[in-house]
């Protein structure tokens, strides 16, 4: 399928992205919101945060609106620009799977030199029942991918009501994730700092529900742009892009159930 444009001697089909502010002000709001997490945990002081997190997510908006307006009003996501999201996106998924397999490791690495020295998990420390919590958001999670997958697909093939609903049911199975896993924290009774196990538990979790809440955030923005109709069977990028991500959640989740919930439980 060719292009929005009239090709000509001096034509080139990458998107030459304009000046921006806003990398330089992600850099800087980011910046701010891991000195205030510095100063959080080691002086309570929630200033430097809040103001990180509020510069974070207003760029966040502007960034993301400048994107959707260079893509669907000024045309400039040209197929071979779009080639170039693909593989941004594949780069950032391994990215966070090198990150992840950081943690992974150091659970593997404990069990395999404790193995040895002491029980793991610690003795005492009360383990959540993987049968409970985990696993309906293991149930959750993967009916998410479900649902988006087919949300896709009915825009594909210009099913826009199919493709909004099966969207809705994708972010409030997100929505109902997180809130369980606020449940099972609340009801937790060990800590981070309870042990090496409590610090990697609540590290690798944790992180995997921010992951989740970002990936929800994402569908709530793309059901609106569905209400408005930026998406038809030739323009779905963003959703593929977005389902990309969130399978990949889903598949971090299922190994994470096996060895933070599943394996350590069978151990006890």
């Amino acid at each position: 399928m060719k292009d929005n444009y009239s090709y000509s001697p001096t034509f080139q089909p990458y998107h030459m992205v304009k000046e921006s502010p806003w990398p330089l002000l992600m850099s800087i709001g980011m910046s701010m919101e891991f000195y205030g997490i510095y100063l959080f945990f080691k002086h309570s002081n929630w200033t430097y945060m809040w103001i990180g997190m509020t510069l974070i997510v207003y760029v966040a908006i502007m960034w993301w609106y400048d994107m959707v307006q260079e893509s669907i009003y000024y045309k400039d996501h040209t197929s071979f620009a779009n080639e170039g999201f693909k593989i941004g996106v594949i780069t950032f998924i391994i990215s966070e799977s090198m990150f992840f397999f950081s943690f992974f490791w150091c659970l593997f690495d404990t069990i395999l030199i404790t193995k040895f020295d002491f029980d793991f998990p610690i003795p005492g420390i009360g383990m959540f029942d993987p049968n409970g919590f985990p696993l309906l958001n293991t149930i959750l999670l993967v009916t998410s991918s479900f649902t988006a997958h087919y949300s896709h697909m009915s825009i594909k093939n210009n099913n826009k009501f199919h493709g909004v609903l099966f969207m809705f049911y994708t972010v409030m199975l997100g929505i109902i994730f997180s809130y369980f896993q606020y449940l099972e924290y609340y009801e937790s009774e060990f800590t981070i700092a309870d042990s090496i196990y409590g610090s990697i538990f609540f590290m690798l979790t944790g992180f995997h529900g921010l992951h989740v809440m970002m990936g929800t955030t994402f569908f709530v923005v793309t059901l609106f742009r569905m209400l408005i109709n930026h998406f038809n069977d030739v323009n779905h990028l963003s959703i593929e892009l977005g389902i990309w991500y969130w399978h990949f959640v889903d598949m971090v989740w299922i190994l994470l159930y096996l060895m933070l919930y599943k394996f350590p439980y069978l151990m006890i």
